[in-house]
This record gives C-alpha cells, sequence and structure tokens, in this order.
C-alpha cells in the first residue's frame, strides 16, 4: 500500500511538472541577423561592341549606354523568379532615374511571350509603371546571354559601371544583394569622380 501512495505521489508530481511546464514559455534565443556579405566589384571590359535588338525591333550597340550604371537582367516569360523580380527591378530604376538605365533582355522564343508577361505584370499591379530609363532587348537566340555573358540561369543580371565594363554578375533572383552590388557601384563610381551621362 505504501508502495502505492508513493508512485501515486510521484504520479502526480510528473503530471503537475509537465502541466506547469507545457504553459511556460520556451525560452527566447536571440539571434542578430546575418551579415551581409561584402560586395566584391570586378572590373571587366566585354569582349566586342554587343548589338541589342528592342521590342519594336531596333538594333542598339550596347555601348550607347556607356556613362550610366547599367543594370542588364537576363529574363523569361517562362521563369517565375523572372516575374517577381521585375516589378522589384523597376522600382529600382525609378529610385535613380538620372544615373542608371535598367535593360532587361528576354530569352523568350517569341517576343509576344515576353510582352504578355509585362502585361499581365501591369495588370496585377495597377500602380506600377515602368520608367523611362528601362529599356527591353530580345535576345531568342540567347547569343548576348550565353556568347557574350555566359548566361544559362534566368534570372541573371549583370551591373555595369558608368565605363561599360562588368562590376558584377548576380545569379538568381537575389534582389538583396543587387541592391548592395548596386550601392557599391554607385560608391565606385562617385569616388572615380564620373559623371553620369544623360540617357
Amino acid at each position: 500500500m505504501k508502495q502505492k501512495l508513493i508512485l501515486l505521489t510521484l504520479f502526480l508530481l510528473a503530471s503537475l511538472a509537465a502541466v506547469l511546464y507545457d504553459h511556460t514559455d520556451p525560452p527566447k534565443i536571440i539571434t542578430a541577423p546575418p551579415a551581409a556579405a561584402p560586395v566584391t566589384l570586378t572590373d571587366i571590359p566585354l569582349p566586342a561592341d554587343v548589338q541589342l535588338t528592342d521590342f519594336s525591333g531596333k538594333t542598339f550597340a550596347l555601348s550607347t549606354l556607356k556613362g550610366r550604371v547599367v543594370i542588364i537582367n537576363f529574363w523569361a516569360s517562362w521563369c517565375l523568379p523572372c516575374a517577381t523580380e521585375l516589378p522589384a527591378l523597376f522600382a529600382i530604376a525609378a529610385d535613380h532615374p538620372d544615373s542608371l538605365t535598367l535593360l532587361a533582355v528576354s530569352v523568350d522564343d517569341k517576343q509576344e511571350n515576353a510582352e504578355k508577361l509585362l502585361e499581365l505584370i501591369k495588370s496585377r499591379s495597377p500602380d506600377l509603371t515602368i520608367p523611362e530609363n528601362a529599356l527591353f532587348a530580345w535576345d531568342p537566340q540567347k547569343k548576348i546571354a550565353q556568347d557574350a555573358f555566359q548566361t544559362t540561369r534566368y534570372p541573371e543580371s549583370y551591373i555595369l559601371g558608368t565605363d561599360g565594363h562588368i562590376k558584377i554578375k548576380i545569379v538568381g533572383d537575389d534582389l538583396a544583394k543587387l541592391r548592395a552590388a548596386l550601392d557599391a557601384v554607385n560608391d565606385d563610381q562617385r569616388n572615380s569622380n564620373k559623371p553620369a551621362a544623360p540617357r
């Protein structure tokens, strides 16, 4: 009998401890946000004057954008990360109208697919405006993407300095890295005292 009473007491104490433990707040673990990795810029000249075709069929040379910082973004209508990244790129371009050009290069086989995606983006975001410093080009054979920039995954972005040299490559839709890289390129341009040319 005494043994049953001891077991009953132990059971009741264990039950009480479990109930009390279940109702206490878990310990709070405070962690610092991860530190942003430092941005390392390069200075790689393009192999030749790259020729692009805009959505109206007009051909232009990438060198005509020299004097401005350029984000070249390779994207496709079938690429979900591309579709989510484009509105953010438009916002970045709108924030830097005097010093930046966004060159969005579609690698779609059919230009109409790229245009349909842009219309869909606009219809889902009625407040979205495509800034004047955003240009669209089409690269259906992927000669610019693959031959000039060695791009095989989409989206992929390059930031060119005002000298037309590649400063950094960003694989995927890493907007935090893109913004940090753009800040680093802009700081580098300010430190070199090269004014941006008008568009």
